[in-house]
């Protein structure tokens, strides 16, 4: 049986000109019998180790870790997944997923993401009332980044083989590698669900299709034709995906803002 009970949250230190965050601080409430703590930070659940520290708790059974962010690259709303274990004087652990809460940004006239200090609920909980300036998460600009290469790769490559442009095939290829570069940081880094992950992807698939097929058709292209029927079936095969296994299905109206991709 456990001998103690943890609740962890995630804090903002001091934050830069832009609003980034210079530090964290990760922090326990103990109840119960432990006397240190070990605190581990991961981009994922199964991701490397970024920080890790123990700290001792105070009379009022506290305990916090701080962690230098330098250079600053985490924005507001960055998501770790945060390990909490009693390695002394106790047996418990806690892990969750926790968002980096910050105060206000500079310059801000709005709440920020979520309410700093050591709030009820990991301090993780919805900003206070305004509209301030709310920083784009890291793994969302991942993996807009991500769609974006994937997209205009496949668009180059379509229209490429369309018109018989030869150099297109190569900037084609490079913006496809790059886009597998930028996948590779997002699923490392960062956490998504299968329906969300091949919902994004179809959304792709789904507007290179339009533009292939109307670039073929005013070209009279074969060639064309074949490649944007290649990538329709491969659109079809994750679509059948998809709702076997009841996910919802991006439209062509959807925006790339719209798409869930956390």
């Amino acid at each position: 049986m456990p001998s103690c009970v943890l609740d962890i949250g995630l804090n903002a230190l001091e934050q830069d000109v832009a609003g980034l965050p210079t530090g964290i601080e990760a922090y326990a409430r103990v109840q119960g019998q432990c006397s240190r703590v070990r605190f581990t930070l991961r981009p994922s659940q199964n991701g490397p180790v970024l920080f890790s520290a123990e700290a001792t708790p105070d009379s009022n059974g506290t305990c916090t870790v701080t962690f230098a962010l330098q250079p600053p690259v985490f924005p507001c709303g960055s998501r770790f997944w945060v390990e909490a274990q009693c390695v002394s004087g106790g047996t418990c652990s806690k892990a969750a997923f926790l968002r980096i809460a910050c105060k206000q940004p500079p310059g801000g006239s709005g709440g920020g993401v979520g309410g700093g200090g050591h709030g009820g609920g990991g301090g993780n909980g919805g900003g206070g009332g305004g509209g301030g300036f709310q920083f784009p998460s890291f793994c969302s600009v991942m993996a807009q980044a991500f769609l974006v290469a994937l997209y205009s790769g496949l668009i180059v490559l379509v229209v490429s083989v369309a018109l018989a442009i030869p150099a297109g095939l190569a900037v084609a290829a490079a913006l496809i590698l790059g886009a597998l570069a930028l996948q590779a940081i997002w699923l490392t880094w960062c956490t998504t669900s299968f329906c969300h992950y091949w919902g994004a992807v179809l959304w792709v698939l789904k507007n290179v299709v339009v533009v292939g097929a109307i670039v073929s058709a005013l070209s009279l292209s074969v060639a064309g034709m074949m490649i944007t029927l290649a990538i329709g079936a491969a659109a079809g095969i994750i679509t059948a995906q998809l709702r076997y296994r009841r996910c919802p299905l991006p439209t062509l109206t959807t925006s790339m803002q719209q798409l869930p991709l956390n």
